[in-house]
C-alpha cells in the first residue's frame, strides 16, 4: 500500500511538474518596411513583454494554447493563435500595420526612434544595416550605395579611405561608432574594417552634425550604431573568397536578468592577401618599359580586434553604466606609394591598440533631465620597418639594389611610436515641455605621440623622432530644440565653441637640428536647422551651419612614413547650406537634397613621388543636388536609386593657392569626380512552407569620368583621366534552419571592370565570396 502511495505522489509531482512547464516566446515586431519597433507590447493573458533596441522580445509562459496580442501606438493591434503545448520554445513574429485615427482634428501617429531621426531638423540619412548581415559586403560598400557619398580607398583590403558628403572629404568628414569619434578609440575601428554583422545603423549627417556627437565636423559626419540587444545570444559569422581573403566575426551576449547585467564580447578577424591583377610597367631583358597585366605581390593586410564589455541597466542610480576593454593588432605590407607609381618589395608596418572606456547614463523620475557621460583611454603602438637595399619591379623581381637608404626613406627605418589618447565627454539635456528642450555638450581629448628609430639615428647622427608631439582640445556646443505650428515645424539653433594647442617639431635632416611648432587657437560655430511637415507625407528640412574643423594629430604630425609632418596649418572653416523635400508613401519615396559649400583654407594632401604634406592650399565652392528613391511593387520586391551631381570649384585667388597660373580660379578641383548614381534590387521569397526564405540582389555603382589633373591644362586628347565605370555586384542568400543559419554566395565586380579609386590606384577586379552566418537562439 505505501509502495503504491509513493508512486501514485510521483506521478502526480511529475504531472505537475509538466503542467507548470515554462515555454519560452521569441520574435521580433517589425513595420511594413521591416524597420524594428522599439517599445512595442506583447500580452498573453496576465503575461507581458516590451521589445528591444532591435525589436526583439522574449516572453516566458506555461504550455498550452493562447492568444498572442501585439500592439505598439499608431500602429493595429495584431493578434496571433500560438500553441505552445509539448514545446521548449516558440518563435512568433508581428508585422504591424501603421494607422493613425482623427479624433477632433487631431491625428494620432506612433514614430519609431529611428522614424523621429530621420524626420529631425538634422540632414541625416539612415542605413539600416540588418539586410547586410548576411552579405559579404564591407561596410564602405554599404555606405558607398548611399546618394551624396563616394568612398575611394587605396587599394584592396585596408587600404586608407576617403570618403566625400556633399563635396566634403577626407578628415573633413568625422566618424563615429556609438556616438563616440573614431579617432579616439584607433585605427582598427575604421568603417573600412567593421564587419557588417556588428551594425545596427548607420546615421549619415550631411552638413550640420548635432552637438551631442562633439566633434568639429565641417559639414558631415557618419555614426555607426552598434547592435544592442537584451536578451541572450550569439551570432557566428565567416566568409572566404578571392584574393585569399577571409573574414570571421563572432557576437555573443548574456543577460542575468534580476542583476540588471548585461556581458558581451565581440570580436573580428580580416585576412587578405590582396594578390588581384593590376596593369603596370615592367622593364624587359633590354630594359626597355613594356605594359603587362602582373598580381600584386607584396600587398598582404591581417588584423583582428576583440572587444568586452559588461552593463548595469535600470538602476535607481544609472539607465545605464557600461565599462568596456578593446584590443586591437594589424600588419600590413606597403605595396607602393601614394600614387602607385613605384612599387615596394618588403616595408611593412604594424599597429597594436589597447582602449578601456566608461560610460554613465541617467536621468531623474520625472524624465526631465537627463546626463550621458563618457571616459576613456587609448594606447597605440606603431612600428614600421623599411631596411632592404633591393629595388623591386611589379612583377615581385629585384631589379637592382641601392647603395643606401631604404624602399620609402633615405636613411632606411626601424621606426618604432607610442602614442596615448585621453578624452572625455559630457552630454546634458533637459525637456521644458513636449515642445522645447535644452542641450549641452562637452568634449575634452589629449593627445601624445613620441618614438624612436635607432636606424635613422645611425645614419643622421640623431634620432629624429625621439621628440614628443602633443595636442589637446576641446569642442563645446549648446542647442535649443524648439517646436511650434501644431508641432508641424521643429527648430534647432546651436552654438559651437573650439579650443585647441598644439606642440610639434620640424627635423633639419642636413643640419641635424629640430626647432620646436607650437600653436593654438579660439574658434566659434552656429547652425540652426528646420523641419517642416505640413503634410503627413511632405517633409522638408533647411540648415545652414557655419562650421569649423580643426588639424588632427595626423595631419599636424605626420605618419613618419609616407606622411610628413606639417605642424603649422591652420583650422578649416566652412558656410553651408542644404535643402531637402521628400515625399513618403508606403511603397515608395522619392526626395531630392540641394547642397552648397564654401570652403576656406582647405588642408589638402600634396603628394609626390616619394612624399606627401597635408597644407592649407585653396578656397572652394560646392554647389549639387542627390536624387534619391525607392519603390516596393510587392512585399517580396524592393527597388533603390540614386544619383549625385556635385561642382567643386577653386575660388582661390593666385597668392593663397599654390598655384602659378591664374587660369585655375573657378576651375573644377582635379581628381574627384562631379557625377555618380547607385541602384539595388533585392527580391526574397519564402520556401518550405515559409520556414526557408531565399534573397536574391544586383547592384551596381556607376562613376563618370574625370581628370586626374586641373581640367583647363593640357589637349584633350592626352590628358590623364580616371575612366567611367561601372561597377556591378550579384549574390543570391538562402536563409534556413528557422531562420538561424545563412549561406550567401556573391560576385563583386561580376563584369570585371576596371576600376580605380585615389590618384588612378587600380581595385580589385571580379571577386567570389561565400559567407556562412549562424545565430545561436537557445541560450
Amino acid at each position: 500500500m505505501i509502495k503504491k502511495i509513493m508512486i501514485s505522489f510521483l506521478l502526480l509531482l511529475l504531472s505537475q511538474y509538466i503542467i507548470a512547464q515554462e515555454v519560452v516566446v521569441i520574435g521580433k515586431v517589425v513595420t511594413k518596411s521591416n524597420e524594428p519597433l522599439i517599445g512595442a507590447s506583447l500580452v498573453i493573458n496576465s503575461y507581458g513583454a516590451v521589445t528591444d533596441f532591435e525589436g526583439n522580445y522574449k516572453l516566458k509562459i506555461p504550455q498550452g494554447n493562447y492568444i498572442l496580442k501585439c500592439s505598439f501606438l499608431g500602429y493595429n493591434e495584431e493578434q496571433k493563435i500560438i500553441d505552445a503545448t509539448g514545446k521548449k520554445q516558440l518563435l512568433v513574429n508581428f508585422t504591424l500595420i501603421e494607422n493613425s485615427t482623427n479624433l477632433n482634428s487631431i491625428t494620432i501617429v506612433g514614430k519609431s526612434e529611428v522614424k523621429k531621426l530621420e524626420d529631425s531638423p538634422q540632414q541625416v540619412a539612415i542605413i539600416k544595416a540588418k539586410k547586410y548581415h548576411n552579405k559579404a559586403t564591407s561596410t564602405n560598400d554599404i555606405l558607398n550605395k548611399e546618394s551624396g557619398i563616394n568612398i575611394r580607398q587605396d587599394g584592396g583590403m585596408g587600404g586608407n579611405s576617403n570618403i566625400s558628403i556633399n563635396g566634403l572629404q577626407g578628415k573633413q568628414i568625422k566618424i563615429f561608432i556609438d556616438d563616440i569619434p573614431v579617432d579616439f578609440l584607433g585605427y582598427g575601428y575604421g568603417v573600412n574594417l567593421l564587419p557588417s554583422n556588428f551594425i545596427s545603423r548607420i546615421e549619415v549627417y550631411k552638413g550640420v552634425v548635432p552637438i551631442h556627437l562633439g566633434a568639429d565636423a565641417l559639414g558631415g559626419g557618419i555614426n555607426v550604431i552598434t547592435r544592442k540587444q537584451k536578451r541572450n545570444n550569439m551570432e557566428v559569422s565567416y566568409s572566404h573568397g578571392s584574393f585569399n581573403t577571409h573574414q570571421a566575426s563572432l557576437n555573443a551576449q548574456k543577460v542575468v536578468e534580476k542583476s540588471g547585467l548585461i556581458l558581451g564580447v565581440n570580436a573580428f578577424f580580416n585576412y587578405s592577401d590582396n594578390n588581384y591583377k593590376v596593369d603596370v610597367t615592367v622593364p624587359d631583358e633590354s630594359y626597355n618599359p613594356q605594359n603587362i597585366t602582373v598580381r600584386r605581390f607584396h600587398d598582404t593586410f591581417k588584423q583582428g580586434l576583440i572587444k568586452t564589455k559588461a552593463s548595469l541597466v535600470n538602476k535607481k542610480w544609472a539607465d545605464l553604466l557600461s565599462v568596456s576593454l578593446a584590443h586591437q593588432r594589424l600588419y600590413d605590407e606597403i605595396q607602393h606609394n601614394a600614387i602607385m607609381s613605384q612599387p615596394y618589395g618588403e616595408a611593412y608596418g604594424t599597429n597594436n591598440s589597447t582602449n578601456a572606456s566608461i560610460r554613465h547614463k541617467w536621468s531623474n523620475n520625472n524624465k526631465k533631465f537627463f546626463t550621458d557621460a563618457f571616459l576613456g583611454y587609448n594606447h597605440i603602438n606603431t612600428k614600421f620597418n623599411d631596411t632592404t637595399l633591393n629595388v623591386y619591379t611589379w612583377d615581385g623581381k629585384v631589379f637592382t639594389q641601392r647603395s643606401y637608404g631604404g624602399e620609402i626613406t633615405t636613411s632606411q627605418s626601424t621606426l618604432e611610436t607610442q602614442a596615448n589618447v585621453s578624452f572625455g565627454r559630457v552630454n546634458l539635456k533637459y525637456i521644458f515641455n513636449k515642445n522645447s528642450q535644452l542641450n549641452f555638450s562637452s568634449l575634452v581629448s589629449n593627445y601624445e605621440r613620441d618614438g624612436k628609430d635607432a636606424t635613422a639615428a645611425n645614419f643622421y647622427g640623431y634620432d629624429p623622432f625621439k621628440n614628443k608631439a602633443s595636442r589637446f582640445k576641446t569642442v563645446s556646443g549648446l542647442s535649443y530644440q524648439y517646436r511650434f505650428w501644431n508641432q508641424k515645424i521643429t527648430s534647432i539653433t546651436a552654438l559651437k565653441h573650439y579650443y585647441y594647442q598644439s606642440k610639434g617639431f620640424d627635423n633639419d635632416a642636413q643640419n641635424g637640428t629640430v626647432t620646436d611648432l607650437k600653436q593654438n587657437g579660439n574658434y566659434n560655430g552656429v547652425s540652426q536647422a528646420f523641419s517642416i511637415q505640413a503634410l503627413r507625407k511632405l517633409l522638408i528640412k533647411t540648415s545652414y551651419e557655419y562650421a569649423t574643423r580643426l588639424p588632427d594629430e595626423y595631419e599636424l604630425f605626420g605618419d613618419f612614413i609616407l606622411i610628413d609632418q606639417n605642424a603649422n596649418l591652420t583650422p578649416e572653416i566652412s558656410h553651408n547650406i542644404n535643402a531637402l523635400v521628400k515625399w513618403e508613401e508606403p511603397d515608395w519615396m522619392l526626395g531630392i537634397n540641394g547642397f552648397f559649400r564654401d570652403i576656406d583654407d582647405i588642408i589638402f594632401l600634396k603628394t609626390t613621388q616619394f612624399q606627401a604634406q597635408y597644407q592649407n592650399l585653396l578656397k572652394a565652392r560646392a554647389i549639387g543636388f542627390e536624387l534619391f528613391g525607392s519603390y516596393q511593387p510587392f512585399k517580396s520586391i524592393e527597388l533603390n536609386g540614386n544619383l549625385t551631381y556635385q561642382d567643386i570649384r577653386n575660388r582661390s585667388s593666385q597668392e593663397n593657392s599654390n598655384t602659378v597660373n591664374p587660369k585655375y580660379f573657378n576651375a573644377r578641383l582635379p581628381n574627384r569626380p562631379y557625377f555618380f548614381a547607385n541602384h539595388e534590387v533585392n527580391f526574397k521569397t519564402p520556401i518550405n512552407r515559409e520556414k526557408d526564405q531565399l534573397s536574391f540582389w544586383w547592384s551596381g555603382r556607376y562613376v563618370k569620368d574625370f581628370y586626374l589633373n586641373w581640367e583647363v591644362d593640357g589637349l584633350e586628347e592626352t590628358k590623364p583621366t580616371i575612366p567611367s565605370q561601372w561597377v556591378q555586384n550579384v549574390g543570391v542568400s538562402y536563409l534556413c534552419y528557422n531562420k538561424q543559419f545563412t549561406l550567401t554566395l556573391e560576385s563583386q565586380n561580376v563584369t570585371n571592370e576596371k576600376a580605380f579609386d585615389n590618384f588612378n590606384v587600380q581595385r580589385p577586379g571580379r571577386a567570389f565570396f561565400f559567407k556562412m552566418n549562424y545565430t545561436f537562439n537557445n541560450l
